[in-house]
């Protein structure tokens, strides 16, 4: 084989014909080295087999896998991120180049070992290798059938027990002198249990103060530092809906959006929402602010308040069911076992009255 006048080989391959035309489809290949090209020529006949989705092909779990990151770019940055980087880092260095056929459990468990210290890595590690089996198995491609549950997994250290605001923190919330946007960011978060990215999103349009509602129809998502604006809600579709407005909040609400255009929670020189790092700062400062009246609100964080508001919904007799739909739960595992945690408690404090009044 000789170089071309560009100084590249080069090979032209046929991978079918026109459904329209009938001409014959043919891709020129190119590379520096003959050892190159080869790499690059069965690097596309592997691609061009999974787009065939032939049920008998045998095909390499890199070849596949790239496909498979294709139909991934409808979810949210972070979460194609996350896939990105447990098969670049974890899973193709060790079976990238290996036929699914010569792919057993052990395989997998063995890249699972090799993370063993690092329990949440290893659950991710899991988690793009089931979703990208059930895709093969769909797609028919063969020995697809591993067993994920019987892979062992390190145990998870005990996660710290999510809390609710204590008092302190829920009345400084009402007097803490915070500027316009810190306080009404607050009062989102707090009032309706939006997620930070949900409530980053928020423009004037979405409150409607005549029904008292605000809806959610589109989050926030960083790619690295970088906001994102993300209208197909990439969390699930369940995200979608229309969240209360307690009078407590809304009449501060309403003048704070009135004559407001464009995203609420940004910068005054930019047209998109915070970024990652000004988000951060920004929320250090509402901390700062309520730390003089709360001093434990130093360690609050986004998701406290969510936890927050489910709890309240608990205590204000609200259905499991309708919890979880108006937190954008896609079913109420998460409600059940914030509403059973709560049931505990209370049967605790109800035990130590009836002892105490003994």
């Amino acid at each position: 084989m000789k170089k071309n006048s560009s100084g590249y080989y080069e090979k032209r391959l046929t991978y079918g014909r026109d459904p329209v035309t009938g001409k014959r489809l043919r891709k020129a290949i190119r590379a520096k080295s003959i050892k190159e090209l080869d790499r690059l020529v069965f690097q596309f006949q592997q691609e061009q087999k999974v787009k065939a989705s032939v049920p008998d092909d045998d095909i390499t779990f890199e070849s596949y896998s790239k496909r498979w990151m294709e139909t991934k770019k409808g979810k949210s940055v972070n979460t194609v991120n996350m896939y990105r980087l447990m098969l670049d880092k974890h899973i193709l260095p060790e079976i990238g180049q290996l036929y699914f056929t010569e792919i057993d459990r052990q395989r997998l468990q063995d890249i699972i070992n090799l993370n063993f210290s690092h329990a949440n890595t290893c659950n991710k590690i899991r988690l793009t290798l089931r979703q990208i089996y059930e895709s093969a198995a769909d797609d028919g491609l063969p020995n697809t059938n591993i067993n994920f549950k019987r892979l062992n997994l390190p145990k998870q250290k005990k996660v710290v027990e999510k809390r609710a605001c204590t008092p302190q923190e829920k009345a400084a919330i009402q007097t803490a002198p915070l500027p316009d946007q810190e306080k009404a960011f607050l009062f989102v978060i707090f009032y309706t249990g939006l997620r930070r990215e949900e409530a980053l999103a928020l423009r004037p349009e979405d409150f409607d103060f005549i029904n008292c509602t605000v809806s959610v129809n589109k989050v926030v998502v960083y790619d690295g530092n970088r906001a994102i604006v993300n209208y197909d809600m990439a969390k699930n579709e369940y995200s979608l809906r229309s969240v209360p407005l307690p009078p407590q909040c809304v009449d501060f609400l309403k003048s704070y959006t009135a004559g407001k255009e464009g995203f609420l929670f940004r910068d005054a020189r930019a047209e998109i929402p915070y970024c990652r790092t000004a988000y951060q700062s920004f929320f250090r400062r509402i901390k700062k602010g309520l730390v003089p009246l709360a001093p434990t609100a130093d360690t609050l964080t986004a998701h406290i308040f969510r936890h927050n508001y489910a709890t309240t919904l608990y205590y204000s007799d609200v259905s499991i069911k309708m919890a979880a739909k108006l937190m954008g739960h896609k079913d109420t595992t998460m409600i059940v076992k914030i509403y059973a945690h709560l049931d505990e408690l209370k049967e605790r404090v109800t035990d130590k009255l009836a002892k105490a009044f003994d």
